[in-house]
């Protein structure tokens, strides 16, 4: 097991009696540091040192890193091509290195520290960047080991380039850091979407307010009471008209009953009146909320799950107000948890989505919300009795590219489930099989 000893802002240094630099795979690249310091190495007697050297020198040019050989201060006393190669420097200059030049960050001291932890242990893995003539720097992974050669103690470093290595890191992290903006990108606009949806379908049904109140007013009964008005307008004696006129004596029961249909016109359109207001403060509302989630960005805060859940529900609203839809929330009490709303809300809002999909024509369809928590983590689970998982997809549910829709991209859940990770909680699925439903559970830990 490997354990950090010394640390600089430019190198690392692990102790350990194995290599964690590369896989197993590599290994045998180390096998002539392993036989240069194997005691068990049977030496011919009588053999002469030449073709020692000459054997040496040929395992040090068949290396595939950088091999450098110093004495105990440091100094070079061998390397190979490689090693020339990595550092700009030619023969002569070489030779007039120490080992401090080329590592960034070490210093006699650090060498120090270095060979007196080599008495005890096999070998050193360094992290570093190395220095090169011209004065750049490469990141390198050094190793370093004790070898006594013709009876005289060295240290050899075997440096290896990882510049390929850590550009494709460097990639990679790019690219999932793209993935989850894209991610982010793609909560906002099914948000968007979202809104648009239930914004078009409220503004249908103002239209349909809007006729009625029209309708009301085109048909109402005050076209009757000015028509009556003018009538009594026209009568010199509007008593003598009322009391003995076959037509005025009329007018009395008239006006109750224009009174009467006049008060119903009246509650009536107060009545659409007030639809409007509320559709039209309902449209307020979702768009309030697509903005707020649009405005938190990546940045946690505390926040209450039920009120994450109400605000992705209203924006499903016109979804989830189905008249066969049975919609049934249990939400515990449960503490503030540290998230990114706006992630939070597009993965609820995707697993809800899911689950009304899944539903399909199903005859009573359930969709079973419920918020609670235990010691460490808080958990909204979504449950529908929908068309279900099978074993088999249910391994690869929130695989990238997996899909089990006509139309999908298998983009959604897998994004959802790196959200979620993102978010130190996680994305869980199960199900009893086709037919049976599926329950997702969004866990988060209470305490970070």
């Amino acid at each position: 097991m490997a354990r950090e000893y010394l640390k600089t802002d430019t190198m690392r240094i692990k102790i350990s009696g194995q290599d964690l630099r590369t896989p197993k795979s590599e290994e045998v690249e180390l096998s002539g540091l392993d036989l240069i310091n194997n005691d068990s190495v049977i030496v011919e007697p009588n053999r002469p040192a030449a073709n020692y050297e000459r054997d040496f020198n040929e395992l040090l040019e068949s290396a595939y890193d950088a091999v450098i050989v110093t004495d105990t201060e440091g100094k070079f006393i061998k390397f190979n091509n490689r090693a020339e190669e990595y550092l700009l420097y030619d023969k002569l200059r070489m030779f007039q290195l120490n080992i401090v030049d080329i590592i960034s960050g070490s210093d006699k001291k650090t060498l120090k520290t270095i060979f007196e932890t080599l008495k005890n242990e096999q070998r050193i893995f360094i992290e570093a960047f190395c220095k090169r003539k011209d004065g750049t720097t490469f990141p390198a992974e050094v190793t370093a080991s004790i070898m006594h050669l013709f009876d005289n103690e060295q240290i050899c470093f075997f440096i290896r380039n990882v510049t390929v290595r850590v550009e494709t890191e460097k990639a990679l992290q790019n690219a999932q850091s793209e993935l989850l903006k894209s991610a982010h990108l793609a909560g906002m606009a099914e948000i968007a979407t979202g809104v648009l949806h239930d914004v078009g379908n409220i503004l249908n049904s103002i239209n349909v307010s809007c006729e009625l109140i029209h309708e009301n007013l085109d048909k109402s009964s005050i076209t009757i009471l000015l028509k009556a008005n003018k009538l009594m307008e026209e009568q010199e004696d509007i008593s003598e008209f009322i009391k003995n006129n076959p037509r005025g004596q009329k007018l009395p029961n008239l006006i109750s009953h224009i009174s009467k249909s006049l008060y119903k016109e009246r509650k009536s359109i107060i009545q659409e009146a007030e639809n409007l207001a509320n559709k039209i403060q309902m449209i307020k509302d979702v768009i309030s909320t697509q903005q707020t989630y649009a405005k938190t960005g990546l940045y946690e805060e505390e926040a209450n799950i039920e009120d994450l859940v109400e605000d992705a529900l209203a924006i499903l609203r016109s979804q989830v107000d189905k008249e066969d839809l049975t919609l049934t929330k249990d939400f515990k009490q449960i503490p503030p948890v540290m998230l990114q709303k706006s992630k939070f809300v597009h993965i609820t809002l995707n697993i809800i989505k899911n689950a009304i999909e899944a539903l399909g024509s199903m005859s009573n369809p359930k969709i079973e919300l419920s918020i609670s928590a235990d010691a460490e983590n808080a958990k909204l689970i979504i449950k529908d009795n929908g068309q279900g998982i099978s074993a088999a997809n249910l391994k690869k549910v929130f695989t990238h590219g997996f899909t089990t829709k006509k139309t999908g991209h298998g983009f959604g859940l897998h994004a959802c489930s790196n959200l979620m990770t993102e978010m130190g909680g996680s994305l869980t699925v199960t199900s009893k099989g086709e037919g049976e439903g599926a329950t997702f559970v969004l866990s988060l830990p209470l305490h970070r």
